[in-house]
């Protein structure tokens, strides 16, 4: 039975200890070619070469973990509506996050220049990619089972809508809604997705849409959802800090930190190796003033990537322009195959230790009771966990008995396993958007 894994594993590879890793020069493999090396190495009596580290909340002992078994649940995206080709979605995710792992691959290799100011550039065709792999992730690692739930407190507004699309689809469980949604993100171009948003009359928010009007589709619920993400956010690169590392949770690709006027998912938070993590901060957050945010990664830096349109309209680079004149150049040139080349270009930005640390801090606090922390480096892990399970942290953590384990690396690590207001406050996939700002227009892929 085919494994779904909903933290992709070519981003778990990059966790595996490197005192386990090969020294010779890193070869991208197969499938085949992994599945082989680890038979043989079963067949020898030896570990899997693919394995991560990682701290187990249910045994609360640090454990060796195949990345082929870990992070996953068996035939998650079997489409059991295409008799003939049951994988088909399993294959065309696997598509994306080929790309995507290309994209990163170069990221990461921007991050190791020795700069005193990194940056990586990527094209917008590349960053959308990127943008539909982050959002996919993210719609894999959601709680599917509260998504499409007529009986669900959060979808009372739209029940009435949820009911009419069942009965008009002949859906009989939520998962079915959950594949739909799959089927659409991954058939669909990001330009188009975006496009088919800007078709709900009256532009109507998504969380009215059942209230308002039981006709819209399913596929423009779904543009709307993936629209909110790309025109309410900006992108940003942290990089850890050379003596520390980021740590991964199993659920490390759909926890927020913080809030903005009182309104939550400052930040959208996804851990991609122990050295990256890409950040999606609200754009609004831009033109209000400090005091607005409440977030323990305040003091994190993160700003707009620069852009650089391919043979754009002389307009978006005149700041004397009006910001309607600038969107509407905008929105021609997008329409331009010349806007595959615009170039991003992206600050990766070097945390503190006690940044990586924040950061890190988020991750630990929105772990499960039956969830696995993943690291890379025991010591880097051992450091974050003694600091966490001290009275000074930011959190007011329920579960401070637990120990580092510092005496001995079989014992358990200093993980609570309570869960906190901000994981309770996570269950969700999406929350009301705020409004679009067209100022901010030109910093998204578009």
């Amino acid at each position: 039975m085919p494994h779904h894994h909903y933290i992709p594993p070519f981003i778990l590879r990059g966790f595996i200890p490197k005192e386990t890793s090969s020294p010779k020069p890193s070869i991208r493999k197969t499938k085949k070619q992994r599945q082989r090396e680890a038979r043989k190495a079963r067949n020898n009596g030896q570990p899997d070469p693919e394995t991560v580290s990682a701290f187990s909340m249910r045994s609360r002992l640090i454990e060796s973990v195949p990345i082929a078994t870990t992070s996953g649940v068996m035939n998650f995206c079997q489409d059991a509506s295409n008799r003939e080709h049951l994988e088909h979605l399993e294959k065309k995710l696997s598509e994306l996050e080929g790309e995507a792992a290309r994209i990163i691959r170069e990221l990461h290799i921007a991050a190791e220049r020795q700069s005193s100011n990194q940056t990586f550039t990527v094209a917008r065709s590349d960053l959308q990619l990127l943008w539909k792999f982050i959002i996919l992730m993210h719609y894999q690692n959601s709680p599917m089972e509260e998504m499409y739930q007529e009986a669900h407190p959060r979808n009372a507004p739209i029940s009435q809508w949820l009911r009419h699309l069942k009965e008009t689809n002949g859906y009989t469980t939520d998962k079915e809604f959950w594949l739909d949604g799959l089927h659409y993100y991954l058939s669909t171009k990001h330009s188009d997705i975006l496009k088919h948003a800007k078709q709900i009359p009256n532009d109507a928010p998504f969380h009215h849409i059942g209230e308002t009007n039981v006709d819209i589709s399913i596929h423009q619920w779904h543009a709307l959802t993936y629209e909110s993400f790309t025109n309410n956010h900006f992108l940003g690169i942290w990089r850890s800090h050379e003596a520390s590392e980021f740590v991964l949770g199993d659920n490390s690709h759909r926890i927020w930190e913080g809030t903005l006027a009182g309104s939550p998912r400052l930040y959208n938070i996804y851990v991609i190796s122990p050295k990256i993590t890409i950040v999606l901060k609200l754009n609004i957050s831009k033109t209000l003033p400090p005091e607005f945010e409440d977030s323990t990664l305040k003091d994190h830096p993160l700003d707009f990537p620069q852009t650089v349109y391919n043979r754009g309209p002389g307009v978006l680079g005149n700041r004397h322009a009006s910001p309607k004149d600038q969107f509407d150049a905008l929105e021609r040139h997008l329409q331009s195959p010349n806007s595959d080349n615009d170039q991003f270009t992206f600050k990766i930005n070097k945390l503190t230790v006690n940044q990586t640390y924040l950061v890190n801090q988020v991750v630990l606090e929105n772990l499960a009771a039956d969830e696995l922390l993943v690291f890379a480096s025991r010591d880097a892990m051992l450091s974050t966990a003694r600091r966490y399970d001290t009275p000074e942290g930011t959190f007011r953590k329920q579960n401070r008995r637990a120990r580092s384990g510092a005496s001995n690396l079989g014992q358990a690590a200093a993980l609570p396993v309570a869960p906190s207001n901000l994981k309770r406050a996570l269950r969700g996939w999406v929350t009301s958007p705020l409004p679009t700002l067209l100022l901010f227009a030109h910093s998204e892929p578009g």
